[in-house]
C-alpha cells in the first residue's frame, strides 16, 4: 500500500489556497502510484485556527472546501484535517475521502487544554473510534493528543488494526522529535501495528510547526523520517514485505542547529504569511541584533534586507 504522506504548511484562514495545495500535491502523489494520501491536522484550514473556528461563514467555507477537494480527487482515497459543525457542537476531525465523496469522518477525542493549547474552548470530544478497511487492511485514524494522553486501544476500542495513522499539528521544542518517536513507538507496540505520524510545517503566531514525520513497525523500528522545516511529500510502499526503498531518518547534527532552522521558519513565515516585502532591521551592536541580522540573511535575499547602526553603548 502506498502511502503519500504531505507534509505541508497551511495558511491559517486562507481555506481556498490550502484545499488547492492539498488538490495540487494528492494529483502529484496519485500520478507517482500513491493509493492514499494523507494532510496534517487541520490541514484546510491551518492550526490554530483559534476563535476563527466560532464563525459560521469560516465553518461553512471549511464544509465546502472539502466536499471540492473530494470531487477532485474521485481515484485516490485522502485523509484531511477540518473543522467541522454538526448540530451545536464543533469539531476537530479528520475525513476520509474517495469515490469522490465523504466516506467518513473522526473527531479527535482528546483535547489539548495546556500551554500553548486551548482545544476545549473551540471544540468538543468525539466518542468513536474510526478505522476504514484498504486491500483488506484495517487502518485506524487518531489525531495529534490522541497518541499521547489515553490508551489508543482504548481509543480504538481495542479492535485490532493493522496500522495506524496520526495527523498533526505538533509544535516545534527543543528535542522534541525524540520525544514524538518514543510516545509512538510505544503506540505501535501496544497495537501490534505499523504507524504514520504525519505532522505539520510552518510558522503560526507563537507556534512553529518543524515536520519531521515518520513511520515505525510494530517492532517500534523507524522505517522512515521524512525532513524538517520544509515542506516535503514522501510516497512509502508501507506493508510490503520489502524495506522501504527511500528508507532515511533526516537528523541535524546537534540541537543548536536544530533550533537556528526552527528561527529561520518562524522568521520566514512571519515575513511571507503577513505578506511584507522587505526586512528593516535596527542594529544596536548587541548579540540580539545581530542574530536576527544573521537568520534574515541565512532565510531572505539581501537585497530585501536592510540593516541600520543604532547609536548605542555598544
Amino acid at each position: 500500500m502506498k502511502i503519500a504522506l504531505a507534509q505541508i504548511n497551511s495558511f491559517v484562514g486562507d481555506i481556498e489556497n490550502n484545499s488547492n495545495l492539498i488538490i495540487k500535491r494528492a494529483k502529484e502523489a496519485s500520478k507517482k502510484g500513491a493509493e492514499l494520501f494523507i494532510t496534517p491536522e487541520l490541514s484546510i484550514c491551518g492550526y490554530p485556527p483559534e476563535d476563527l473556528v466560532l464563525r459560521e461563514d469560516f465553518l461553512g467555507a471549511c464544509s465546502k472546501a472539502l466536499k471540492k477537494i473530494a470531487k477532485a480527487l474521485p481515484s485516490i482515497k485522502v485523509i484531511v484535517g477540518h473543522p467541522l459543525k454538526k448540530g451545536s457542537k464543533i469539531y476537530n476531525a479528520a475525513s476520509l475521502l474517495f469515490n469522490g465523496k465523504i466516506q467518513g469522518t473522526y473527531f479527535k477525542q482528546t483535547l489539548p487544554n495546556y500551554g500553548v493549547f486551548d482545544e476545549n474552548r473551540y471544540f468538543e470530544p468525539g466518542e468513536k473510534e474510526f478505522i476504514f478497511t484498504h486491500k483488506s487492511l484495517k487502518i485506524g485514524l487518531l489525531i495529534c493528543e490522541d497518541a499521547w494522553s489515553i490508551s489508543p486501544s482504548k481509543l480504538l476500542n481495542k479492535k485490532s488494526v493493522d496500522g495506524i495513522i496520526v495527523i498533526n499539528a505538533s509544535p516545534y521544542e527543543i528535542e522534541k522529535s525524540d520525544t514524538r518517536i518514543k510516545v509512538i513507538s510505544k503506540l505501535a507496540k501496544e497495537t501490534k501495528s505499523t504507524v504514520i505520524y504525519l505532522n505539520a510545517i510552518g510558522g503560526q503566531d507563537e507556534l512553529i510547526f518543524d515536520g519531521g514525520s515518520f513511520v515505525v513497525n510494530k517492532e517500534a523500528k523507524l522505517l522512515h523520517q521524512s525532513s524538517f522545516f520544509k515542506e516535503e511529500m514522501a510516497i512509502i510502499d508501507i506493508f510490503s514485505k520489502t524495506t522501504i526503498k527511500n528508507n532515511s531518518h533526516k537528523t541535524l547534527y546537534s540541537k543548536e542547529a536544530h533550533l537556528y532552522e526552527a528561527l529561520k521558519l518562524a522568521l520566514k513565515d512571519y515575513v511571507v504569511k503577513n505578506n511584507f516585502k522587505n526586512l528593516f532591521i535596527g542594529l544596536s551592536g548587541g548579540i540580539d541584533s545581530a542574530l536576527v541580522l544573521a537568520l534574515a540573511n541565512d532565510t531572505f535575499d539581501k537585497k530585501n534586507i536592510t540593516a541600520v547602526m543604532m547609536p548605542s553603548e555598544f
